[in-house]
């Protein structure tokens, strides 16, 4: 992680940009950086864990995967969990979270839930 003093400037670029909705091109007016410079900053406070990008979806999109294991395997559902890039992450929470959402959708009672679990399914 870097210094104090630049964590401070990513998170104070990553405010502006995504809670105060400031453009770069405005970033940049705003602190004297060229906007090439705070388009740098806000990639690395995300690649830095300062900034996390979390999408809901109501509807549950499918992804192409998830479309293409449906029909293979005749499902009516499928959610697919990507194995996390960064290795403090942990998977199983990841899957927990994913599962316990789209549980509160569906789950009635006499429900059969089935999971898998690793790279490959059979």
């Amino acid at each position: 992680m870097p210094d104090s003093k630049k964590v401070d400037l990513l998170v104070n670029i990553a405010r502006l940009y995504y809670e105060h909705n400031y453009t770069q091109q405005m970033i940049a007016q705003k602190t004297g950086f060229s906007r090439p410079y705070v388009s740098k900053l806000i990639s690395e406070a995300r690649n830095s864990g300062i900034v996390e990008i979390i999408i809901h979806d109501p509807n549950m999109s499918e992804s192409p995967i998830e479309r293409e294991l449906k029909a293979k395997f005749g499902l009516k559902k499928v959610m697919v969990v990507p194995t996390p890039e960064n290795p403090e992450e942990n998977l199983l929470i990841n899957l927990s979270k994913a599962l316990s959402r789209y549980l509160n959708l569906i789950v009635s009672d006499n429900d059969i839930i089935g999971l898998g679990w690793g790279r490959t399914l059979y």
